[in-house]
């Protein structure tokens, strides 16, 4: 993933502007390969990846940031930030001539009064400070270019003059090497930084080719330093390249973490994600399915399904050569059933041909000849009759 990439995902709006700057001055193009992963320093919690729990938060604080890391190394500045910090949150009131209840060093004690006596006389609560104020916060005695420069960096509009350093030494440095104008004056370096809509964007590629043009050859690619040219470079500058790997270092294990959160949410949001492998079938007129299988374990259940429907099985258990050789079988089987088929299909023309002839229909029987009755038989005299003859013969 090149950087800008990079910046596309951890910052769509400061890939914008740059994408927006190079259509303007495309020269810049050349310098994409140091290009800043950020749109404001770090550790004011401006860019999307920060949560600095002591980043200032507002215009005063960002002076006592700037105040306090002036002409010190960046642990003991950081240390006075701190406690003034702490101390100017807590305190009831701001009055004039401050006492501190911690180590300060004299000239800066003198620096800290002053910007507050200055808004104290205009009747102004110091974190109530803006960006009108800052034409006579400029004049407060050794408040450095560089601290107002981040002030308006951080606050200002892209469009703001007051972005460009011009004291700055490799900001001048930088319009001196990208421009090729010997020592820059204050007048050429606002008639370049004039046609500059976006003068943070600018700004930002000046400085990051004063500070690692050695880095960048003519074919547009990085550079690796050897150990003879790192020896040369100043600890000044030693100092800040060991800065920005630090910081690029911090930033690339964010992005991972960013990609890790999105990709967990991914997997929670869908049960089951899915994916299609192709297997080929061997043989002599080989065939090319295509099986849909899921990234998690599901149940090994019977599951009643129609031959169309997909079958999803585990990636852990696809087992390539068992899988052609069932499917081997499958269509065996299916071979062997349809000859058994045809057979019982022959045999079943046969018995519908047979059941198709019509069968013959029965002659209707003569009706039977009824008999004659017969004559009925005598009937025999009985004998009582005979007695009664007799009987009759004596009366």
């Amino acid at each position: 993933m090149n950087r800008m990439n990079i910046i596309q995902f951890i910052n769509p709006g400061w890939y914008k502007q740059l994408v927006d700057f190079l259509k303007e001055h495309p020269a810049f193009e050349k310098l994409l390969p140091i290009v800043a992963l950020d749109e404001y320093p770090c550790g004011f919690n401006k860019n999307p990846h920060e949560s600095e729990p002591n980043a200032p938060l507002n215009i005063f604080e960002t002076i006592l940031w700037g105040i306090s890391h002036a002409g010190v190394d960046m642990k003991y500045g950081d240390k006075q930030y701190l406690q003034m910090l702490k101390y100017m949150r807590e305190v009831p009131y701001f009055t004039q001539n401050m006492e501190f209840p911690f180590e300060v060093q004299e000239k800066k004690i003198k620096t800290y009064r002053s910007l507050i006596n200055m808004c104290l006389e205009r009747n102004i609560s110091p974190p109530e400070l803006t960006l009108e104020h800052m034409s006579f916060v400029e004049y407060v005695e050794d408040i450095a270019d560089s601290t107002i420069v981040y002030v308006y960096m951080l606050y200002g509009s892209l469009d703001d003059p007051n972005v460009i350093p011009h004291a700055d030494e490799y900001f001048n440095k930088g319009i001196e090497m990208f421009y090729g104008i010997p020592n820059p004056t204050r007048q050429q370096i606002k008639s370049i930084t004039d046609t500059w809509s976006n003068k943070k964007v600018g700004l930002m590629f000046i400085t990051q080719y004063a500070h690692y043009s050695s880095y960048i050859k003519e074919d547009n690619n990085i550079e690796v330093l050897s150990k003879k040219e790192q020896i040369n470079i100043s600890n000044e500058d030693q100092n800040n390249i060991n800065s920005k790997i630090k910081d690029e270092e911090n930033i690339n294990n964010i992005i991972t973490n960013i990609i890790e959160e999105i990709t967990s949410q991914e997997i929670i949001k869908k049960k089951q994600r899915y994916s299609t492998i192709p297997i080929t079938i061997p043989g002599p007129n080989p065939i090319t399915v295509f099986m849909t299988v899921t990234e998690e374990l599901i149940p090994h259940t019977l599951i009643n399904q129609s031959v169309s429907d997909n079958i999803n099985i585990t990636k852990n258990e696809i087992n390539t050569t068992e899988i052609i050789s069932n499917i081997n079988n499958i269509f065996n089987n299916i071979t062997n059933n349809s000859n058994n088929i045809s057979v019982n299909n022959e045999d079943n023309r046969k018995k519908n041909r047979k059941s198709k002839e019509p069968k013959k229909v029965k002659e209707p029987k003569e009706p039977k000849k009824v008999k004659e009755p017969k004559e009925p038989k005598k009937v025999k005299e009985s004998k009582k009759l005979k007695k009664t003859e007799l009987s009759q013969e004596f009366i």
